[in-house]
């Protein structure tokens, strides 16, 4: 007997479609009010509905007419098979994947110099400027105004000789400076929380720090003023001092960013060998042997600039 076949693949789509219609109105029925169609199926899941409601009708149709028509009822169903196309949809569904290279870019702190807080680094500079202060108004400027005053004459005619009288002079304002510089150095530290004043060996380098520098910037005051007459020539300078000595020395910023021209000036400034010195004993913790090529250098210094100033210095009214 002759058998004949019914080709129902001409109709996949409108089977496929009507059963997924069927899906979405029943998954609106539950979700949502009655006859509106809502998406919330996936396209796999509406794939499997419609191969379910073709399968269905395949098999009604076969009962009904396998046994009176003897006729064979088959369905080629739709369904999901790999290819390249597949590949590509599941890369693209993937989530998403960490990149390997760092998309967003990381800025770290790097640190040219040590860190120190910026009150503490203040410490050696303004001690050295206190100092400085200290023989421009008790050194120069007392023995400008002694002049103008007429009080020189006393100590002028008294019966020492002219090495005896400078070094008077010097030492009578070193010694202010060496009191302004332990108060300053004591409460700064204090202050600003240096620990390092406490060690014995630290007090003693600092000690010698400050009367060596003591020494240096009242002989250099003293050999500005040794000729001068004016009361306020030395007024007039002490602005143009400070900037000139103060800022190169690397009180403020480190001498190492300097431009060539003003590291010139900062080698020959007393000012430097004052603050890198008290800087090694208070913030470095350093012992004398850091040192000592500072303190070499003031008491060069001091030595030189008080031997120039003897010679000037005029023992007349």
């Amino acid at each position: 007997m002759r058998q004949r076949y019914v080709r129902l693949d001409d109709d996949q789509r409108a089977l496929q479609s009507l059963a997924a219609r069927l899906a979405a109105d029943f998954a609106a029925g539950q979700t949502g009010p009655p006859g509106r169609a809502r998406d919330v199926l996936s396209q796999a899941w509406r794939e499997k509905l419609a191969q379910a409601g073709l399968l269905g009708l395949t098999r009604d149709l076969a009962a009904q007419w396998s046994g009176r028509k003897s006729i064979r009822v088959n369905a080629l169903a739709p369904g999901f098979f790999e290819s390249e196309m597949t590949d590509l949809v599941n890369a693209l569904n993937q989530p998403t994947v960490e990149p390997r290279i760092l998309q967003q870019t990381a800025l770290d702190i790097v640190e040219l110099y040590p860190y120190i807080e910026y009150m503490k680094y203040l410490l050696p500079g303004s001690l050295t400027l206190a100092m400085f202060v200290s023989v421009m108004i008790g050194g120069g400027m007392l023995y400008i105004d002694d002049k103008a005053r007429g009080v020189h004459e006393g100590y002028l005619v008294t019966p020492i000789t002219k090495l005896e009288l400078v070094l008077g002079l010097n030492l009578a304002g070193a010694i202010k400076a060496v009191m302004t510089g332990v108060i300053i150095c004591v409460i700064g530290a204090l202050i600003s929380g240096v620990s390092t004043i406490f060690n014995p060996l630290t007090m003693l380098g600092l000690l010698i720090m400050i009367v060596l520098t003591s020494l240096a910037f009242n002989t250099m005051m003293f050999l500005l003023m040794v000729r001068i007459e004016d009361p306020l020539v030395p007024r007039a300078m002490f602005g143009i001092l400070n900037t000139l000595l103060f800022f190169p020395s690397g009180s403020i910023y480190p001498i190492q960013a300097f431009p060539p021209w003003l590291r010139a000036i900062a080698k020959v400034d007393p000012f430097t060998y004052a603050v890198d010195g008290f800087k090694c004993l208070l913030l470095k913790q350093t012992t004398l042997a850091a040192v000592w090529g500072d303190m070499l250098f003031l008491s060069i210094f001091a030595v030189m600039t008080l031997g120039i100033a003897i010679p000037l210095f005029k023992r007349t009214l």
